[in-house]
């Protein structure tokens, strides 16, 4: 299986792009359906630069959601994840990646981790 197609199977993309407190309602309600623990970090880059006139503006910049989910129905079941941002509009989300391991081919993916994005798929993808 190709490179394409592993990063196919472990990234949900988004139906629409979202801003974080949207980010933050969907990791709940995965946390809520799946059941899972999830632990996760937010990372948001901003800057602040002087435009015109010697103004000081502010730049949003990148925000990057990342953690791990671990199933309670299966404890096999548990991998890292991290939103991806938007191409044209960094601060928000346009999908959730899973890891990857350099090398690996899916049948080297345990199935409970496959299982896991398939059932996080569906609630990301019914509740958008």
């Amino acid at each position: 299986m190709s490179l394409q197609e592993i990063t196919e199977k472990s990234t949900i993309n988004f139906a629409r792009r979202l801003n974080l407190e949207e980010v933050e309602k969907l990791i709940y309600c995965i946390a809520e359906k799946l059941p899972a623990n999830i632990n996760y970090h937010i990372s948001r880059h901003k800057s602040l630069y002087h435009g015109e006139k010697g103004a000081v503006l502010k730049n949003g910049g990148t925000v990057v959601v990342s953690g791990t989910i671990s199933s309670l129905r299966n404890p096999g079941a548990f991998d890292s994840f991290q939103t991806k941002p938007s191409e044209n509009y960094i601060s928000l989300s346009s999908a959730i990646a899973f890891s990857m391991v350099p090398g690996w081919e899916l049948e080297d993916y345990r199935p409970e981790v496959q299982e896991l994005w398939n059932d996080v798929r569906k609630i990301v993808n019914k509740y958008l």
